[in-house]
């Protein structure tokens, strides 16, 4: 990885990486792995298309949002007016932190991207636990410079533009993607950062985020917001928040080390589709809560010793049937950003007769 030294953190990966040699077409989804990162708030799939950097179904600023996923975006790099698709990927999910990294040769360009959904600490929910954060390393590693270089986010679907950044709006909210430098050039279905000439061996450094939240979230305030955070700071918090819960239950270890990573990557796959209310579904189908589905997230987690998100994933199950009023297949999801049901409780409980399903400051 080029970069920052302390990017070398990201450089524990689990077995299952992906790599599509130089000369070798992409190929169909159909043979192409999913990594899903998430935290709660924000989540999407990468791996499923070419450029592996791909965000596919994308939800925010909760994961229960009756199936209305954001377009797909992606990053690539021009050369002046023409876009060139990158030769050669990677991509790998961290063994012991909940980000992703992908890599793309193009020419003698060297794309790096490293993802995190940060995890909030405690109660403390701000702006940046709603971001997927893209840290992106261009390097070149030919012998000549390569003039008018710019890095590229497009989207699936036509965008609004305020400023320099891209808004795509839905009935639950919206998302907003723009780079931390200044400079950035949109249009309704990309947005562009000139890097200009590189010299051989020189490496840029580039922050790009994919904000989401509710509809009246305030554009330039937002971006206000996500700058002044750190990210390596948040990957140290989301490491050691992650690792909490993973050393909370049972460890599984085997002498074969791709075994032990099968049951880390299954851990992590439950985890990640988990939304910060409790709600839990196979988010690269839909996102409502089926109660067939809850069998595959409660049994495994149990088994793991994982018990109390497991009491959460029923509580929100329990709450969302007493809201319908009815026993039913499926629940739709919940966008609002607070929830209070009145629920039947035990005769002489000291529990309220109001349970909230989910307040701003809940957290995984």
């Amino acid at each position: 990885m080029h970069g920052s030294k302390k990017a070398t953190v990201f450089l524990s990966f689990l077995q299952f990486c992906y790599h599509r040699p130089q000369g070798v077409p992409a190929p169909d989804p159909a043979h192409l792995g999913n990594y899903g990162i998430g935290n709660g708030f924000v989540f999407a799939e990468l791996g499923l298309t070419s450029p592996l950097n791909t965000l596919h179904s994308m939800v925010g600023p909760t994961y229960t949002i009756d199936n209305e996923y954001y377009s797909d975006a992606w990053l690539s790099v021009a050369l002046g007016d023409d876009e060139v698709p990158f030769d050669e990927e990677s991509i790998c999910a961290n063994k012991e932190q909940l980000s992703l990294v992908t890599v793309g040769k193009t020419r003698s360009l060297y794309v790096t991207t490293i993802d995190l959904a940060p995890l909030p600490s405690g109660e403390d929910v701000r702006d940046v636990h709603k971001t997927i954060w893209r840290k992106v390393f261009v390097v070149n590693k030919g012998l000549e410079p390569v003039e008018n270089v710019s890095l590229r986010v497009n989207t699936g679907f036509p965008q609004q533009i305020e400023g320099d950044v891209l808004v795509e709006k839905r009935n639950h909210g919206k998302r907003l993607i723009f780079f931390a430098r200044q400079g950035a050039l949109p249009d309704e279905k990309s947005l562009s950062l000139p890097l200009g000439r590189m010299e051989p061996s020189q490496v840029v450094e580039v922050d790009l985020f994919f904000f989401t939240g509710l509809l009246d979230a305030e554009t330039q305030s937002i971006r206000a917001s996500v700058l002044k955070e750190d990210f390596y700071a948040l990957a140290k918090q989301t490491q050691a928040s992650y690792q909490a819960f993973v050393t909370e239950g049972t460890m599984v270890e085997t002498p074969d080390p791709v075994v032990n990573d099968f049951f880390r990557n299954l851990l992590r796959t439950l985890f990640i589709q988990i939304s910060a209310q409790g709600g839990a579904s196979p988010l690269s189908r839909y996102t409502s809560v089926w109660t067939r589905d809850l069998s595959g997230f409660v049994r495994p987690l149990v088994a793991f010793g994982h018990f109390e998100i497991a009491e959460r994933i029923l509580d929100y199950y329990r709450l969302a049937a007493c809201k319908a009023k009815d026993i039913k297949n499926a629940y739709d999801g919940f966008p609002t950003t607070r929830l209070v049901l009145l629920v039947i409780t035990p005769p002489g409980s000291d529990r309220g007769k109001e349970e909230s399903i989910w307040s701003p400051h809940s957290t995984i």
